[in-house]
């Protein structure tokens, strides 16, 4: 074999299986589709270019269908600069189209005169007699990787330091290989008239998958032992099975040969042929599981570990001991070395769990505080103080611990006890289970704070009635209710919420594997539908707070014209179950206030609920926004059963039904309205009702434009 056969075969076979390993990693993806056409047209341009050097039969047809495959394969490098990393097109669309079309009309003048007229076989290489479209021909290519470049500046100047470590490696090895490749086929032969120089062209393809693969294993886009395994399973499994069918197929060239076979032979080895094709998929799956055992000695099962946690969560709702239990597990689940929660649980002094070993620095907590950082992978960071001081803490992965969107602690891991580093699916995994500690921890503080708000409502009670002994009876009724109901919300939906929540999160981040188009869909109406449902549960803890006018809102500038479209919309769903029509009446100018936009999404979802509830079938509610100089107006018009004159007094009042309501429609609870009420007070609103003539209820409220 000589050396151009084994530089050839080494190039497609390295060559074959980067582009088959990151195709197969996330085929859905944008970049892995482009990556993996484009691997497999360095290969095909690799073989013809090697058969146009050394098949004179054919060498005119093989050196058009190699600068053929050129340009496809020049076009295919920049759509993945277009599109790399983040899977966004630096260019529109019709461009695309465009470069497409003119490269699909250059590769088909390829196999023709025009660019190239003959060739003279040499022996090495080939004299090429190029035709009138060769200059044209080259401008465009050098245009593509013009734009390979433009593509790449232009989205390096917007990504993130992260990203743009990728696009550097992707750069660099796209300029060197390009350059050689340029110069070797397109220049030289030329210049020195004769084609054996490009000989060397599939080596300069191995530096440019060499510095993708370097940045995919450095940077965490998937584990690098991942590639060995699949690869190696594979190899042994094509093994086993080829020499299998080699046996069959040496029988029965022994027979075409004159050897005397008995039918016991045939039988036998005929046998062995059916077996083997039975079988390889049971090998794939035995290597599979074998190599896994080999290299992921390391290995951890998420779904044990989110198992584990999720049962700690349910059963505790003490910050402490979620706090040391949840680092135990996790650090023992991944092999840490050491790994530390802080939670800014006093305005004094943080707590701190410390497992494997304590902070070096005892102020370095305080100062994590102090500041409002994202995920953080140490060895990603550019050098800072703040990257120092992990350094000094031997600190590897920093994630932030949210409580209702806002930071409250961190997760802190170390290094490894195996000495690996921390891969994508270690991080999406920590960032899931962070986020579910984050929820738990959440609902502790809840939980404490409900207990010291009954705590303090029973003393204020017990001493308000200390003189009415009469009504003291019925007051303790009252208080116990209360507290059962309270209870019964906290540790049956709450949990239930949490674990359900975790799970809808593994799937958004691809733990158990990738999602398609419409899986996600369904997944994005899970999460938003669990957010909702969590959303009323707190409602609900929040009630005793909600009747002392204790709201706490956020407020932020919403577009109040999509607010209610959106409720709208998905009300609707609910609403064609009685063929009820939902039409949204909105201004064209857009409308934006400045509120808590879940709370009043919330309020607005209990007025169309409300709506929905009491209107006949084949009725119309209408919801309308309007604006004046000092407020913003939001109406729900239907057509029900309307409010009795004598009970109007009473509406907004908790757990309030008039007697009409109560017979269309006798499992309501009579929070819905009240609830609206306090979160639009909280707003220094105000809420609305009258008739809607003929029949019908007007419910709405005005919020202040500022």
């Amino acid at each position: 074999m000589n050396m151009d056969i084994l530089i050839l075969l080494m190039s497609c076979f390295i060559n074959f299986s980067i582009g088959l390993v990151v195709f197969a990693r996330n085929h859905t993806n944008t970049v892995n589709k482009i990556f993996g056409y484009l691997a497999i047209s360095i290969i095909f341009w690799s073989v013809l270019n090697y058969f146009s050097e050394n098949i004179a039969a054919h060498a005119l047809l093989y050196n058009r269908l190699t600068f053929a495959a050129a340009i496809v394969m020049t076009f295919l490098l920049m759509l993945l600069a277009n599109y790399f990393p983040s899977g966004k097109s630096v260019m529109t669309r019709k461009m695309l189209v465009v470069l497409g079309v003119v490269s699909l009309l250059f590769a088909g003048f390829c196999l023709t005169p025009l660019l190239i007229e003959q060739v003279e076989f040499l022996d090495p290489g080939v004299n090429i007699f190029v035709g009138i479209l060769y200059i044209p021909y080259s401008i465009f290519a050098f245009y593509l990787l013009f734009l390979v470049a433009k593509s790449l500046i232009t989205t390096y100047k917007i990504s993130s330091a992260q990203e743009k470590s990728h696009i550097k490696l992707l750069a660099f090895g796209t300029a060197v290989s390009s350059l050689l490749t340029v110069l070797t086929n397109l220049i030289l032969p030329i210049l020195l008239d004769n084609s054996s120089v490009s000989r060397t062209t599939p080596l300069y393809s191995i530096i440019f998958m060499s510095f993708v693969a370097f940045a995919i294993i450095r940077h965490r886009l998937f584990d690098p032992r991942l590639v060995l395994v699949r690869l190696l399973a594979y190899v042994f499994s094509l093994i086993v099975f080829l020499s299998l069918v080699l046996a069959g197929f040496i029988v029965l060239a022994g027979s075409i040969l004159g050897v005397e076979l008995m039918i016991s032979d045939f039988l036998l080895y005929g046998g062995i042929a059916i077996a083997a094709a039975a079988v390889y998929p049971y090998l794939v799956k035995f290597f599979n599981n074998l190599t896994t055992r080999i290299f992921y000695q390391d290995g951890y099962n998420k779904s044990e570990v989110h198992d584990q946690l999720s049962m700690l969560y349910n059963s505790s709702w003490d910050v402490a001991d979620l706090s040391i239990s949840s680092n135990q597990m996790v650090s023992e689940a991944l092999g840490v070395k050491h790994s530390h929660v802080v939670i800014n649980d006093s305005p004094k002094k943080p707590f701190i769990s410390n497992e494997g070993r304590d902070f070096r620095d005892k102020d370095f907590p305080k100062t994590l505080l102090g500041k409002e950082v994202d995920e953080i992978v140490t060895d990603d960071m550019p050098d800072s103080e703040f990257k120092k001081s992990l350094v000094a803490e031997d600190i590897s992965v920093v994630l932030p611990v949210l409580d209702d969107g806002e930071i409250t602690g961190y997760w802190l891991f170390g290094p490894k006890s195996s000495g690996t580093i921390y891969y994508s699916e270690d991080i999406s995994f920590l960032k899931v289970i962070t986020s579910n500690f984050g929820l738990a921890i959440s609902n502790a503080k809840k939980f404490e704070q409900l207990q010291d708000f009954n705590k303090r409502l029973r003393k204020e009670v017990r001493s308000a009635t200390s003189d009415l002994r009469d009504a003291n009876k019925k007051l303790r009724e009252l208080d116990i209710a209360k507290d059962d109901f309270m209870s019964m919300t906290s540790h049956q939906l709450k949990p239930q919420l949490t674990a359900t929540q975790g799970f809808v999160a593994m799937l958004e981040e691809g733990i158990e594997g990738k999602l398609n188009e419409k899986q996600q869909e369904l997944v994005n109406l899970s999460k938003k539908g669990v957010e909702r449902m969590t959303n009323i549960v707190t409602g609900l803890l929040d009630l005793p707070r909600s009747s002392s006018g204790d709201i706490k809102i956020t407020k932020t500038k919403t577009d109040m014209n999509k607010l209610i479209k959106e409720e709208a919309l998905r009300l609707q769903a609910r609403a064609d179950k009685r063929w009820i029509l939902i039409t949204a009446r909105i201004p064209k100018n857009t409308i934006h206030v400045k509120v808590d936009r879940l709370k009043i999404a919330e309020a607005v979802s209990n007025l169309l609920r409300n709506a929905i509830d009491y209107s006949p079938d084949s009725s119309e509610i209408v919801v309308t926004l309007t604006k004046d100089t000092k407020n913003v107006s939001i109406e729900v018009l239907d057509e029900g059963i309307g409010v009795p004159n004598k009970e109007r007094n009473k509406l907004f009042t908790k757990f309030y039904r008039g007697n009409n309501a109560k017979k269309a429609r006798p499992a309501g609870t009579g929070v819905g309205l009240f609830f609206a009420k306090n979160i639009v007070d909280a707003h220094k609103g105000e809420m609305v009702y009258k008739p809607n003539k003929p029949k019908g209820s007007v419910f709405g409220f005005r919020l202040p434009l500022t």
